[in-house]
């Protein structure tokens, strides 16, 4: 097709009646709805962003073609979208080709797609395409495409079936989030479901989510910025190439660290990776600010005060519109990446998170080690809450005394692979905590997508695409140092239940964005309404006029909903407190075990066994067993056990042994026998409690901002 592949779309103005409902659930407005958005001005900035982000297009809604905008407005408008070279989609709704719109505006379609320009025509909703309108648009195979947007109760299958051979060739399909009670649109486990269905009852369709674009979300804080566009606030740069480093002088490898309200813990970060051991010209390091406001750039301005002219070092502000709270929907980690991106001129890309501590020959190995890989990530461990300060450093930690595990040894297990590839979901352990991968790959798979602004796996699914596109990955044997996550920075406030909610969020993000099996399968019980419960009540509230929904009935909610889940996470905490390794980390018994070794290890004891074996040699000790040996010897004792095996034989004494064998053996065998059926209960019950338990143990690949 010759459609671009990564499309960005505009958001032009309040729908009018001609778009239809399907307008709204395909974001063909801008929210709030009192800040219309149809000056040039704002246009050319929302261009500019998707220049930055290296989008291949943008889409223009139908409603560009409305009275909104006037014919020299419009032709502006694209001659600016020529000018930067982004190829121009119509995303127009089958309500707006059927309903009262002036013929004015099909004419000047006609006459955008005779320039070369594409169209997406969406229909759905009991509005199908006409076979009249087909005819006319085939005249164009390589510029239209087509999607269809599922409701709860269209007749899916019966649709299909009606369509014709050219739409089906170029059809892609758009499930709306199931955010509540009653709001008509499919979950996840329904979406699945249907799709098994139309791969099996409909020939020659193949089910793939929007081309080029990413689900609109409404859930989204609208005055969320998705796509800044900031260059630094203030840099250094290596004397060497102080004046050619923004434009002529590329580089090897690019370290990106986003942040937000840790000042103290970015700025060791930043420290260990002054001190690597690879030529300061070949790396640079970019810090992008998600609107802290805890004195981060005073203190980075102060700490690199004496390193100007010495260091590759620049400082992005991101601000916010307003401040946030852990858990809302304005989680920017991977937003603030991708802006890192952009201002960044590595060879290869390095994500790192504010709070890790790397060795000194870390990015000296990362560049060794993407010789023949192209994914690397590296091992990360867990510092005790004691340890971790601003003033730590790599070399001063002990790795047996101030390391803890998390998340039942899920990390754990990831470190001991012997190589990442050939676990089966290996992409599901990708995680920008430590993150390696060339900028050409990152960019050609599509970046970090910006529709994940809640909690969890905008990097599992970043991991995902570059698994699809074949990279090469690897597990670096390097170690590094995570500081100890704090309460008040914690998105889930540290609460299973919310965790949960948060996880459950960007999953189904994940899935409806790529609606691949593998994603479903894997992650099936996060796949679900997390709280049908407050949803319910919420839709119950809102017919009465009411518009507040008690907090409490989120957690309760989940507990209720998920019971199988928390009945197993409960389990699985009470095993890890009465393992060894719990025991022995809450009475700190490993200081005890590093005091005998302290103990045994400072007095030179083998002196003292030196001592010992002299002594017995020079007093001849080895006399005694001899001499024991003879003595028995003389005295025949060896008679005295051959009278009582006589004695017991003629009193057939050897059939209480015998005997009480059978006994034992008999009792063996029958416990055995009882044994067989509780095993294959237990296992029966364990099967079906893992099948229905809707979290997965291995899903937990999540990271922190």
């Amino acid at each position: 097709m010759a459609h671009p592949h990564r499309v960005s779309i505009l958001f032009l103005c309040q729908p009018t009646g001609n778009e239809g409902p399907l307008a709204a659930q395909l974001g063909h407005f801008l929210r709030p709805p009192s800040a219309p958005f149809n000056d040039l001005d704002s246009i050319t900035t929302e261009l500019d962003r998707a220049v930055s982000g290296e989008y291949d297009g943008v889409i223009f809604p139908g409603s560009f073609f409305s009275d909104v905008f006037a014919t020299p407005v419009r032709e502006d408008v694209l001659r600016r979208c020529r000018a930067r070279e982004l190829r121009v989609v119509f995303q127009v709704t089958a309500h707006s080709f059927f309903s009262k719109m002036p013929i004015l505006f099909l004419e000047e379609l006609m006459r955008r797609l005779d320039a070369g320009d594409a169209l997406n025509f969406v229909f759905g909703d009991g509005v199908l395409p006409k076979d009249s309108w087909l005819a006319r648009l085939a005249r164009w195979p390589e510029q239209v495409y087509f999607t269809y947007s599922v409701r709860k109760k269209d007749p899916v299958i019966e649709t299909l079936h009606r369509l014709q051979p050219f739409v089906r060739e170029r059809l892609f399909f758009h499930f709306p989030y199931h955010l509540a009670f009653g709001d008509n649109h499919l979950s996840c486990h329904e979406v699945f479901q249907l799709i098994e269905r139309i791969h099996s009852r409909v020939p020659g369709v193949h089910v793939r989510p929007q081309y080029g674009c990413e689900n609109f979300d409404p859930r989204v804080d609208p005055t969320l910025e998705s796509e800044p566009l900031y260059g630094p606030r203030w840099a250094h740069f290596v004397h060497t190439t102080r004046h050619l480093a923004e434009v002529d002088t590329p580089i090897e490898v690019s370290v990106i660290i986003p942040t937000y309200n840790n000042r103290d813990y970015v700025l060791n970060t930043v420290r260990h990776l002054r001190r690597q051991s690879l030529d300061r010209s070949q790396f640079e390091v970019i810090v992008v600010d998600d609107g802290s406001n805890d004195g981060t750039e005073i203190a980075l301005r102060q700490d690199l005060s004496h390193e100007e002219n010495r260091f590759n070092f620049k400082y992005v502000y991101s601000p916010r519109l307003k401040p946030r709270k852990m858990g809302d929907a304005n989680y920017r980690a991977g937003i603030s990446r991708n802006l890192g991106v952009k201002n960044s001129r590595g060879r290869i890309l390095c994500f790192l998170d504010s709070d890790i501590l790397t060795p000194e020959n870390y990015l000296s190995d990362l560049l060794l080690q993407h010789q023949n890989f192209d994914v690397i990530q590296c091992k990360r461990l867990n510092l005790i809450e004691e340890k971790s300060n601003a003033s730590i450093r790599y070399n001063d930690i002990n790795v047996q005394s101030d390391i803890f595990s998390t998340e039942d040894g899920y990390w754990d297990r990831f470190h001991k692979l012997s190589e990442w590839s050939t676990v089966p979901f290996f992409w599901k352990y990708t995680c920008t905590y430590g993150l390696s991968v060339p900028a050409a790959l990152f960019k050609k798979v599509g970046w970090i997508k910006r529709g994940f602004v809640y909690y969890g796996f905008e990097d599992v699914e970043l991991g995902y695409r570059l698994a699809y596109a074949g990279a090469r990955f690897h597990l670096s044997p390097a170690t590094t140092y995570h500081l100890f996550h704090k309460t008040e920075r914690s998105e889930f406030r540290n609460s299973d239940y919310l965790r949960q909610s948060l996880l459950a969020k960007t999953a189904q993000i994940f899935y409806l964005g790529l609606l691949e099996k593998d994603v479903f399968t894997h992650f099936r019980g996060l796949m679900k309404e997390q709280n049908p419960l407050g949803s319910a009540v919420s839709a119950l509230m809102k017919k009465m006029g009411i518009h507040i929904v008690p907090k409490f009935l989120t957690e309760v909610g989940l507990a209720l909903h998920n019971r199988r889940w928390f009945m197993w996470r409960l389990l699985q905490k009470i095993k890890y407190w009465l393992s060894l390794d719990s025991v022995v980390s809450r009475l700190q018994l490993w200081k005890v075990t590093l005091l005998l070794n302290k103990l045994l290890g400072s007095p030179p004891l083998w002196k003292f066994r030196v001592a010992t074996g002299r002594a017995q040699a020079k007093l001849q000790l080895w006399r005694i067993p001899v001499l024991a040996d003879r003595f028995i010897a003389a005295l025949a004792l060896w008679r005295v056990g051959v009278f009582i095996e006589r004695t017991s034989a003629r009193l057939t004494l050897w059939r209480i042994p015998v005997l009480f064998g059978l006994l034992t053996g008999r009792i063996r065998s029958l416990a055995w026998a009882m044994s067989y059926p509780t095993r294959k209960v237990y296992y029966f019950v364990e099967y079906q409690l893992r099948k229905r338990i809707p979290f997965n143990r291995n899903s937990e690949t999540v990271c922190e901002d």
